[in-house]
């Protein structure tokens, strides 16, 4: 049972990888995307260097060449990899520069611009330089708390940003909503949908769901 979010993937998750990249469901299938880890992170005295992202060296964790190494290899699987930067997932810069190692080629990056987090946008700028050489797929993002700009009869104004964002870019950048506690509480207003079946999206789900846009058209839950 996981009892809480590490800073980075474990050894363990290795053999993971390599399990899941080897099932032959999944195996090669060209819609079917590995996100390596989710949100790398520091915290507690816990400094995420480049060694330690990239090869597990001078820490306790693994890093992200040998997870793609038991995709590629152990598990001889060509499915697209997304890798995500530190900081919860939020620094694109540091992550262009500490790009894992990808023998294919077959790579993006995954990235969770929260509203708290990038209020004005201005942030979308630093995504330039990745956007030059990778595509981005947002794999979490969401208004802030409580939605800046938002009631019940305007559509919420961050969410049009961050789709018309998605939009100038076309083939480059992907949104896909995330769900987070639909059964309410503070965070409530993170979600897509109202409960755990996804037939009840809330006004940020239901203009998610109306969006055409890249990534756009269904309310998907995590």
């Amino acid at each position: 049972m996981a009892l809480g979010q590490d800073f980075l993937m474990s050894h363990n998750s290795l053999k993971f990888w390599a399990s899941v990249a080897a099932h032959p469901a999944l195996r090669s299938r060209p819609g079917v995307v590995f996100e390596l880890y989710n949100e790398p992170h520091e915290g507690g005295g816990f400094t995420l260097t480049p060694e330690c992202f990239l090869n597990g060296a001078g820490c306790r964790f693994a890093g992200y060449n040998q997870a793609v190494a038991a995709v590629r290899e152990t598990a001889k699987a060509t499915n697209l990899l997304l890798f995500a930067g530190k900081g919860w997932n939020f620094d694109l810069p540091w992550l262009l520069e500490n790009w894992p190692t990808d023998p294919l080629g077959n790579c993006a990056a995954s990235w969770h611009p929260y509203e708290f987090k990038c209020r004005y946008l201005s942030c979308l700028n630093t995504s330039a330089a990745v956007t030059a050489k990778y595509p981005i797929f947002v794999t979490e993002w969401s208004p802030g708390y409580p939605q800046s700009d938002h009631s019940p009869s305007k559509p919420d104004l961050y969410s049009d940003k961050m789709q018309k964002w998605a939009e100038d870019m076309p083939g480059t950048v992907s949104l896909f909503p995330w769900v987070w506690n639909p059964g309410g509480g503070d965070e409530h207003v993170n979600s897509a949908a109202s409960d755990y079946t996804g037939n009840a999206p809330t006004l940020w789900g239901e203009q998610y769901k109306a969006w055409p846009g890249p990534g756009g058209g269904i309310a998907r839950q995590q």
